[in-house]
């Protein structure tokens, strides 16, 4: 079946759609720090996206600008 549209990486980060997040979360033994990158039209939307996969985070710290190229 072929592809009516396909949206990369680089499109959305064209467009501020990519949100660097950093998630702090804890283990049995230590807590482990991610950084990601998340295809979001807002901020808001990136950081629940990010607490919707990491529920038991300690923290999560997002910039106010979307990346850019």
């Amino acid at each position: 079946m072929p592809t009516d549209l396909l949206v990369d990486y680089d499109a959305h980060l064209e467009s501020g759609r990519v949100w660097e997040v950093e998630v702090e979360v804890p283990t049995d033994f230590e807590v482990i720090h991610i950084k990601t990158h998340v295809i979001s039209p807002n901020r808001d939307l990136a950081q629940y996206i990010v607490a919707s996969i990491y529920p038991n985070y300690e923290s999560i710290s997002i910039s106010d600008e979307a990346l850019s190229t």
